[in-house]
């Protein structure tokens, strides 16, 4: 085996593509970028070669990180935000250099802290940053985000929703925006333009709004995976009581069933992580735990 970790170097793009899916085509939800989205990277002026990095054998591509960005703590230090490598069955053995050449890199750019992003869709991972001095992010821990998943195969649920309905995306416009407002933890201005690009790239399956009265109490935007079609997933989700969200994922699966999707998935972060009760109760299963590691190195 002839190993060797470097940084990209141009036309790396289109290897890191098919090394990436060939990955991640069999997580609960794939994620990578394509070919599009590399070349608005690359173009970024603040984009940095040296914060991706890469392992070969020999000719071939076996492993990917990046680091995402770098930012300044309140005692002054920097940190530094990477993932963990994603390597292919058989190629373990690259995780460590590619994080000894993150940290090599990171050093001389004066951080003190590293952060790795991990999950459990990643064999090991969490064991494997364990096991190598990180300890779990003071303010990020493991579980600050899950997946829980649905097989629609076993059918509709046994939940009414009298008050469930296609979002008016003209008259519902403020309500959607503050909903997407808190998913994205944003101002709503910016959840406008965040929306607006989602209408415009995403395969949307439906969007859904619950409104017992005169008031949205629920609402969530269902589209496919770019990689995998069969599975959807809330592209963001608000409720703000458990009964309107029993309501709003009844009406979703049944949209998800008819559009012929073989899996639903629901991302838990932030405001909506304490539904995850609720989710489990209603059949959904957890299906991958995220959270990020530290270790300082400077």
């Amino acid at each position: 085996m002839n190993r060797t970790v470097r940084h990209y170097q141009p036309g790396d793009e289109q290897a890191e593509i098919s090394l990436d899916q060939r990955i991640v085509m069999d997580w609960p939800w794939p994620s990578g970028y394509t070919l599009q989205t590399q070349e608005r990277l690359l173009a970024d002026p603040l984009f940095d070669p040296n914060h991706r990095i890469y392992a070969f054998d020999g000719e071939a591509m076996v492993g990917l990180m990046h680091v995402f960005s770098i930012a300044t703590r309140l005692d002054g230090t920097r940190e530094a935000f990477a993932s963990f490598p994603k390597v292919l069955p058989g190629h373990e053995d690259a995780i460590e250099p590619m994080l000894d050449r993150a940290i090599a890199v990171l050093r001389g750019e004066r951080v003190a802290t590293i952060s790795v992003w991990a999950h459990t869709a990643l064999p090991g991972a969490f064991a494997w940053l364990e096991n190598h001095g990180y300890v779990e992010h003071p303010d990020y821990p493991k579980g600050i985000k899950k997946y829980v998943t649905y097989d629609l195969s076993r059918g509709s649920l046994a939940i009414p929703h009298a008050d469930v309905d296609s979002a008016d995306e003209t008259g519902d416009t403020d309500a959607i925006a503050y909903a997407v407002s808190i998913w994205n933890n944003c101002s709503m201005q910016q959840a406008k333009k965040i929306y607006a690009r989602w209408l415009e790239t995403l395969s949307t399956i439906d969007h859904l709004v619950v409104r017992p009265g005169d008031e949205i109490t629920a609402s969530a935007l269902i589209s496919r995976n770019s990689l995998r079609p069969s599975t959807a997933a809330f592209e963001y989700v608000y409720a703000r009581e458990p009964n309107a969200l029993r309501q709003l994922v009844s009406k979703a699966v049944e949209a998800c069933i008819a559009a012929g999707a073989v899996s639903f998935l629901v991302d838990l972060i932030g405001a909506h992580h304490h539904f995850e009760p609720t989710y489990l109760d209603m059949g959904f299963e957890l299906a991958v735990v995220h959270g990020w590691y530290s270790r300082q190195i400077g």
